[in-house]
């Protein structure tokens, strides 16, 4: 015995729950039969549009990230160029006590 169907569930509701409770398998609907019972198909095809948006939504929020993470990169690599040291100049071979054909 189960505790009893809150009663702002509809009729439709309230008789689709009973049945999946039934104590007698054969007397449960199937898989299949719940599946395609129109409450149940309203509410999955609701639930897969909003899956939709969110997947639109992710995928363009990994794009504005790429978007990002690229200038991002660029700034930085600007930055560490600046920041770079500089390449000694050669030093004058008259300085190290050496002529410049040495």
């Amino acid at each position: 015995s189960f505790p009893p169907i809150p009663s702002h569930f509809s009729a439709d509701l309230t008789t689709l729950i009973s049945a999946m409770l039934a104590k007698q398998p054969e007397k449960r609907p199937s898989v299949k039969k719940t599946l395609t019972h129109p409450l149940v198909r309203e509410q999955l095809e609701k639930l897969l549009q909003l899956e939709q948006q969110s997947a639109a939504e992710r995928a363009m929020d990994q794009q504005l990230d790429v978007g990002r993470s690229c200038t991002s990169a660029r700034g930085e690599r600007r930055q560490a160029e600046a920041n770079a040291p500089r390449p000694a100049k050669p030093a004058d071979p008259r300085l190290l006590g050496r002529r410049p054909d040495d």
